[in-house]
């Protein structure tokens, strides 16, 4: 089977890819291999997700690295597998460890933790990665006034199990339930982690399940959160967010004091994001610290970025105002940093990108797949009848019901 490059499509990463073959042509312990337009054969983990009744393969799916495919491939069957291509996870009774070469990773069988240890090339570049969820509660009382409550919560990890295992490429299935600190377990999960070999990079989908009771609980929020090490100065420590086509990018400490004066090519080589190797710690201690961004796409046409010092009872500043954020920011220091992306975020808004506790040891860095700082979610109903006689609704009694309703995103 041949496929070709489409137009106006760029070459990035690792792509899966499916095949589809005659009845009798391949059977179900054939292997296959993959060669490039100049007739090269490239690294590419197979596997069968249908078969004819007779035992052949119907249809296959195929992961390889694209930048090593050219403008055309084909992919053939080869005789018998070989097995020894699959040992890439060791299993023991509280979690997997995965290793793809350069890369590698912990998947833990239960608790509050997603993953941990993610590391390329011997380095950590994520710590952590956790569940998050805030249920917001409102009471009234006689006299008509209301109070709201904010319950945070964290996802609980109820079964791990490997969908994927080969030499490019292992996903892992995690099922789970959040827990709220009132200990009440609401809102199943569902989470595919994909990693590929020699890449830094772990493809994340987040579904999650509604079975609350709508008619008290609404979504403050749900996401999930990244802990990174951060390494040097204050103001060798950056982050961008890309939106309406271009990059905001800010230092933590911008180095555009005026007293004592920096000279401009500094200030101008910080904003290229080049590491400033004269030493303006003594200057540092006397510039705000802006160790918080938020991004928030509050619509379909509006974004805030939002920036704060973090200190008690201090406000947040206003960055910048746009249109359409496109879910992708970035945190680093000396040490190198992560990139973070997620799917549809203008979108399903309200979306929000997180980054806090950028001058610790260790950043935190937060995908909000519902942001915490927009109106909550209710889920009830619009009203307390039907109306199947006069209007569109079609049924004579109140029916609707959220539960069971998912959602799913996709975050790298």
């Amino acid at each position: 089977m041949k496929l070709h490059l489409l137009d106006n499509r760029t070459q990035y990463g690792y792509c899966t890819f499916g095949s589809t073959w005659s009845a009798g042509e391949v059977s179900a312990d054939s292997d296959f291999i993959l060669t490039g337009e100049d007739g090269g054969e490239i690294p590419v983990f197979s596997r069968v997700t249908a078969y004819y009744p007779d035992g052949s393969v119907k249809w296959a799916a195929h992961t390889a690295d694209s930048t090593l495919m050219g403008k055309s491939i084909e992919i053939v069957p080869k005789g018998e597998s070989k097995a020894s291509n699959e040992v890439c996870i060791r299993e023991n009774e509280s979690e997997y460890l995965m290793n793809l070469g350069s890369l590698s990773a912990i998947i833990p069988k239960s608790g509050n933790v997603l993953f941990k240890s993610f590391k390329t090339n011997g380095r950590m570049y994520i710590s952590s990665a956790e569940e998050s969820l805030i249920i917001e509660r409102r009471e009234q009382d006689i006299s008509g006034d209301e109070t709201i409550h904010r319950i945070r919560g964290c996802g609980i990890v109820s079964s791990v199990s490997v969908e994927e295992r080969g030499p490019l490429v292992c996903k892992f299935l995690i099922k789970g339930t959040h827990t709220l600190s009132t200990g009440e377990r609401i809102i199943p999960f569902i989470i595919r982690l994909c990693f590929y070999r020699g890449s830094g990079r772990v493809s994340i989908s987040h579904t999650f399940i509604y079975d609350g009771d709508a008619a008290h609980d609404r979504l403050g929020g749900i996401g999930i959160k990244f802990s990174t090490p951060i390494a040097g100065e204050t103001y060798n420590r950056h982050i961008k967010f890309a939106a309406d086509g271009g990059v905001f990018h800010e230092s933590l400490s911008l180095l555009a004091s005026w007293r004592p004066k920096i000279p401009d090519y500094i200030y101008a080589s910080q904003m290229r994001g080049e590491m400033v190797c004269d030493d303006f710690k003594a200057v540092a201690e006397n510039m705000p610290v802006w160790r918080e961004y938020r991004m928030t796409q509050s619509s379909d046409g509006h974004y805030t970025i939002l920036k704060r010092t973090a200190k008690n009872g201090v406000c947040s500043l206003c960055c910048k105002n746009g249109q359409r954020g496109d879910g992708v920011v970035a945190v680093g220091g000396e040490n190198g940093g992560v990139m973070l992306g997620m799917s549809e975020f203008w979108q399903k808004y309200p979306s929000e990108l997180e980054a806090s506790s950028l001058d610790e040891a260790e950043a935190v860095v937060t995908a909000w797949i519902y942001s915490p700082i927009a109106e909550s979610y209710d889920f009830g109903h619009y009203t307390d009848r039907g109306f199947s006689d006069t209007y569109y609704e079609g049924f004579p009694e109140m029916g609707a019901d959220p539960v069971g309703v998912a959602n799913t995103r996709r975050i790298y």
